[in-house]
This record gives C-alpha cells, structure tokens and sequence, in this order.
C-alpha cells in the first residue's frame, strides 16, 4: 500500500500559568502528513501536536500573562484532492464545513469580522 497525503487539524491551545483563565484562545493548524492510512494519519498528526507543545513550561506572555501552548487534539484528519499525488498549486488540502445563521452573519465571517459559526464534521471514525 502507497502512502498518501491528508491534511490534519491540529489544536493548540494558551493556558495561563500563574492566572485564572475565562478565555481560551486557540489555533488551529493544518499540517500535511503523508501515511497509508487515516488512522496512521491521525497518530502522526497527535504526535507532530505533542511535539508543538510547550509541555507546561511558560514559553511567551498572553495579554502579559505568563503562558504556554497545549495540545488539544486533532480535530479532523481529510485525505487531500488527489491524495496520491504530491500535493501542487491549487490542491485543495482540506475544508471545513460550517453553517452560520443569515445572511448578515455570512457577510460578516466573509468580511473576517467576529461571528458565530456552527461547525459540521464528520470525519470521526478514524478515532
């Protein structure tokens, strides 16, 4: 079996370190990983998250708090268009689909402001 390409969506999260958090800023990272399968995908792209953490250690200031970045998970892991191919200009990687409430929210999020989305996934049984 030959290896293939998947995007995975990797979490990373700010704890604060010496400070009570309300907030939980957060980032979410497309990685590409070439497996043979979705579920080695997924155990690459836990490992490359483990590795982007700071492992507790304050390592920046948020806000001028102390700080530090912790794996949250992989939250999705989708094959690449032509995932057998090297991916090239204009692969499509990965997608999200999402659904916002009007029209007046789309225009928003395509204008990049503030605004609620409801996420629709459906990339679990490699879990």
């Amino acid at each position: 079996m030959s290896a293939n390409w998947f995007a995975a969506h990797v979490v990373l999260w700010v704890k604060y370190t010496e400070h009570k958090q309300k907030t939980f800023p957060l980032w979410e990272n497309v990685i590409l990983i070439k497996a043979r399968s979705e579920a080695e995908a997924l155990a690459k792209a836990e490992a490359h998250g483990q590795r982007m953490a700071c492992r507790g250690k304050p390592t920046f200031t948020w806000g001028s708090k102390p700080a530090t970045w912790v794996f949250g998970g992989v939250r999705k892991v989708t094959a690449c268009d032509d995932s057998a191919e090297r991916p090239d200009d204009g692969t499509e990687i990965t997608y999200t689909q999402m659904r916002v409430r009007s029209a007046a929210a789309l225009k928003k999020l395509l204008e990049g402001e503030p605004v609620g989305v409801q996420y629709i996934e459906e990339y679990r049984e490699c879990r």
